[in-house]
């Protein structure tokens, strides 16, 4: 049996909180890519270490 796990929508200051620390998180990684996969139809953020 398989789990679907579903969420609410977010706030709009819970989403700006995450963008803010995903934001924080890309900029300590010394390296990362961003691109776009057209599996998921978004972007993606990549770390290469």
């Amino acid at each position: 049996m398989k789990k679907q796990y579903r969420f609410g929508e977010l706030s709009k200051g819970e989403r700006e909180y995450h963008e803010m620390i995903l934001m924080e998180e890309i900029e300590v990684q010394s390296w990362y890519a961003i691109t776009y996969s057209s599996i998921f139809s978004e972007e993606v953020f990549l770390t290469i270490q």
